[in-house]
């Protein structure tokens, strides 16, 4: 899963129990709040990440829900954006072991089917790290991620680097630190024992837990 997504604001709507919540900032400014939630489905796993920004003239809300199996392989996806009140996306996906279908309601509605590259290949076992298993150091994911803004699936790669001490709100915490590379952006995100994140950078936001 990964198009980081994300909907809080001054006022969280509708936080389900064990979401946690995150500050926003963009230069050392904060710009608004994020919630992140996780969820165990019976054999599945689902993530949701709301976002909602104000900076300037701008407001901006993101919010996007995806469903893996525990061994990470996906099952479907929904991402929603505004500016400004004007709808930017409404993707909506669903997988199976030939590809995905989606469709963006905010671009026409089409829906468009894509192959997988080859089978197995979108399968990311990174998906339940932390939240069902436990990775050893320098336990490697690398996948197929599929890019809703080229249609394209794209090389994808997850590292789990080890645990390290970071400082978040004055206060010292134990992480465990991840590397993500894709052909769109490379990051390292920092998670709790439960698989929460606790700090990463995303298109140019600073994204970290509050405390």
């Amino acid at each position: 899963m990964k198009t980081i997504p994300i909907l809080a604001a001054l006022t969280l709507v509708a936080v389900a129990h064990g979401d946690v919540t995150c500050d926003v900032s963009a230069q050392g400014t904060k710009i608004g709040e994020a919630t992140f939630g996780i969820k165990k489905l019976g054999s599945q796993i689902q993530t949701t990440i709301w976002i909602k920004v104000k900076a300037g003239a701008l407001s901006a809300n993101f919010h996007a829900s995806s469903v893996t199996t525990a061994g990470g392989m996906p099952v479907k996806y929904r991402q929603s954006s505004d500016q400004n009140g004007t709808a930017a996306e409404d993707i909506t996906a669903e997988y199976n072991n030939k590809g995905v279908t989606y469709r963006d309601k905010a671009k026409g509605g089409t829906t468009k089917f894509v192959a997988a590259q080859k089978p197995g290949s979108m399968v990311n076992p990174s998906e339940s790290w932390f939240i069902t298993t436990t990775p050893k150091k320098g336990a490697k994911a690398t996948y197929s991620s599929f890019s809703f803004k080229d249609g394209k699936w794209k090389p994808a790669t997850k590292t789990y680097l080890g645990d390290e001490t970071i400082t978040l709100g004055g206060k010292t915490v134990k992480a465990h630190k991840l590397h993500e590379k894709n052909t769109e952006e490379e990051s390292d995100v920092y998670v709790d024992d439960k698989g929460y994140p606790l700090m990463f950078e995303v298109s140019g936001m600073h994204i970290e837990r509050r405390f």
